[in-house]
């Protein structure tokens, strides 16, 4: 039920109001700071923004972050200075988009820059080696198919499909990693979606790259574009659903992360895209995840006494020799179908212009 704006400004008498410059200029630095405040809480309330999936306001209001405390994160945890990502933004507020489940970051500007991923990069963490959706993805991609992997970062998954004989391409805005993935003999591209042939590729994947995009419906709808009827499309981002995640993580937000996918948004997609979900996987718990997961249970889990009780080594065992299988990680993977047969395609196209 909407919350009516007598209802609020019993809580806050000044929501909704306009302020006379010289009865603003009156008031002591506080009430200034608090009026304002207020008005930016009303505009929340009075003036949603759309879902970037579903495109309605019917969204709900989870929580705002001040961008000075992102800074300060960033500086402390990272040595990255944000300032300019996040440039003319006093806060980010997150919203649950109601018809989908998608949980996204406002506003779109707070994306990260093509800068701020090349000094991710630096770090060994960034782009692993091994993950757990490669190893998933792998099997649906035969020999003789034409992939295509959205943000190939390194090209780790490239080197695999190529030691299968598969005919790999990759798109990344990183100059950097794009230059080792040339060096490496990798056919990779700085080229965008929209610059790909329609129906020119047997499988697209995209790992870790849906909740970088501001605007994800239309990112969807070049990937389809550009699939072969019959194709799969998979994708592998953060699960929101996890509990990992269950309280904002500095990575998962702004400048970094824009949106949070779980199996209900994934399953809304087939409202608006020809695609048919096959399969949905949940990643288990990863090795390099157990301390932060037994720092969160411990913390905020509906256990948490029970596992404070417990020591820490020897729960940590347990988990490392099989126990984290049986505990939801944090990765959800999806693969879809193109909806329609394919008739009258003559072979592959070159990803080198679109028709």
């Amino acid at each position: 039920m909407p919350i009516s704006r007598k209802i609020l400004k019993l809580v806050c008498p000044s929501l909704g109001h306009t302020f006379h410059p010289s009865t603003f200029a009156r008031l002591t630095v506080r009430e200034k700071s608090t009026r304002l405040e207020n008005q930016r809480l009303w505009q929340i309330v009075r003036k949603p923004p759309r879902s970037p999936l579903s495109s309605r306001t019917g969204v709900r209001h989870l929580a705002s972050f001040p961008v000075a405390g992102l800074r300060k994160a960033w500086k402390e945890q990272f040595g990255i200075d944000i300032s300019r990502e996040l440039r003319g933004l006093k806060t980010v507020e997150r919203y649950e988009c109601q018809a989908s489940g998608l949980r996204f970051y406002h506003p779109e500007s707070a994306a990260g820059s093509a800068d701020l991923y090349q000094q991710l990069a630096s770090f060994d963490w960034y782009y692993m080696r091994e993950k757990w959706e490669y190893e998933q993805a792998l099997p649906f991609c035969h020999a003789g198919a034409k992939v295509l992997e959205v943000g190939s970062g390194a090209g780790e998954f490239l080197k695999r499909l190529r030691t299968r004989g598969v005919d790999g391409y990759g798109l990344e805005i990183n100059s950097a990693s794009r230059k080792k993935c040339l060096q490496d003999g990798l056919k990779v591209h700085t080229i965008k979606l929209s610059g790909l042939r329609t129906s020119s590729f047997d499988i697209v994947c995209a790992f870790q790259v849906l909740e970088h995009v501001p605007q994800p419906l239309e990112f969807l709808r070049e990937c389809v574009r550009i699939l072969r009827p019959g194709g799969r499309l998979i994708l592998a981002t953060p699960n929101t659903g996890s509990s990992l995640l269950e309280k904002p993580v500095l990575l998962d937000m702004p400048p970094h992360h824009l949106t949070g996918w779980q199996d209900q948004t994934y399953r809304f997609l087939e409202t608006l895209l020809p695609l048919q979900l096959l399969e949905c996987r949940k990643e288990p718990l990863a090795v390099e995840h157990l301390d932060f997961w037994i720092g969160t249970v411990r913390q905020n889990g509906p256990a948490r006494f029970f596992w404070r009780v417990m020591p820490k080594k020897a729960l940590r065992f347990l988990l490392r020799w099989g126990g984290r299988r049986l505990i939801l990680g944090q990765g959800i993977l999806v693969i879809f179908r193109k909806k329609g047969r394919l008739s009258g395609q003559k072979g592959p196209h070159k990803p080198d212009g679109r028709s």
